[in-house]
């Protein structure tokens, strides 16, 4: 039986499955120094925060994402669904979010809108103004 190749460099894994051996860390250490500085910054959102309540009638939600490199391109993920339109800039606006709780999380594309990374859901919610609500005394 063959010894699975490790996809960096056509280097075969170690002796344990599912190790790598010390050519496959050396070829993988050789892959990340090639990468452009900044391409392993972890992106993160900064709007809305985490447990944020944001009052919008219409359900447009900003957000924006903090780590993201020049020329990436951002893809919305609201609730676990990728949504299809894809950003360039790292400040876009969610449009028509229904009010109650949610979790948005954003993939981080390559300029050729290949995968890169995505970031940690963060969960919102979206309040709607009501007839139904209590005027306050």
């Amino acid at each position: 039986m063959k010894s699975p190749v490790l996809p960096i460099a056509g280097v075969a894994m170690g002796p344990v499955p599912g190790r790598p051996g010390p050519r496959a860390a050396l070829a993988l250490a050789a892959f990340v120094a090639l990468l452009p500085l900044g391409a392993w910054a972890a992106a993160r959102i900064t709007s809305p925060r985490a447990g944020a309540t944001v009052h919008s009638n219409s359900g447009d939600v900003l957000v924006r994402v903090a780590g993201v490199a020049a020329g990436d391109r951002v893809r919305p993920v609201l609730d676990g669904r990728r949504l299809r339109v894809v950003y360039a800039s790292p400040t876009f606006t969610l449009h028509g979010v229904q009010r109650g709780a949610h979790r948005v999380a954003v993939d981080v594309l390559d300029p050729r809108r290949r995968w890169l990374e995505q970031t940690p859901a963060v969960p919102f919610e979206v309040w709607h103004a009501s007839r139904l609500m209590h005027a306050r005394p």
